[in-house]
């Protein structure tokens, strides 16, 4: 069973490779390093996910990249979840999942996070902004949740 405090966290603020524009690739490292079925280094991902030409005229696809790593690389993974599949989903491996608008999420650029767990309507998530020194477990309820999901969700299975 994964608990926040079984996935080794990693600050996207910690690293010299694009510190403040590369949370999805703090998360992907996340997944990749639990699941252990990858090794990279933070700064290869960087590269691999073409961090440096993610977005064009607004529009960021750099989940698309992380869909091509990952079948580049023939890793299993699940894309969608249902709302009632969550739970079950967080019991087997951590989710990365894409989050805009508010404040909390900064805004229409978006963030990532990764989710690992949902009890009683609460998800408890680890934020790649946040310094390792900090409190990088969050929560965020299941109706804030979804008011802020952008629809991209990504788990890596063994």
């Amino acid at each position: 069973m994964v608990s926040a405090e079984s996935i080794q966290f990693i600050s996207q603020r910690e690293q010299s490779c694009y510190p403040d524009d590369s949370c999805h690739v703090a998360c992907l490292k996340m997944l990749l390093d639990t699941a252990e079925v990858f090794s990279i280094t933070y700064s290869e991902l960087c590269s691999e996910l073409k961090i440096d030409s993610c977005e064009i005229d607004g529009y960021d696809f750099s989940a698309e990249e992380i869909v091509k790593f990952l079948v580049r690389s023939h890793l299993n993974f699940r894309l969608i979840f249902q709302r009632d599949e969550w739970q079950n989903s967080l019991k087997q491996s951590p989710i990365m999942v894409g989050m805009f608008g508010g404040t909390r999420f900064w805004g229409r650029e978006g963030h990532a996070i990764v989710l690992v767990a949902l009890e009683d309507g609460i998800f408890t998530y680890l934020d790649p902004w946040s310094m390792s020194s900090q409190n990088y477990i969050k929560k965020i309820d299941f109706d804030s949740f979804y008011k802020h999901y952008s629809g991209f969700a990504c788990q890596i299975y063994k």
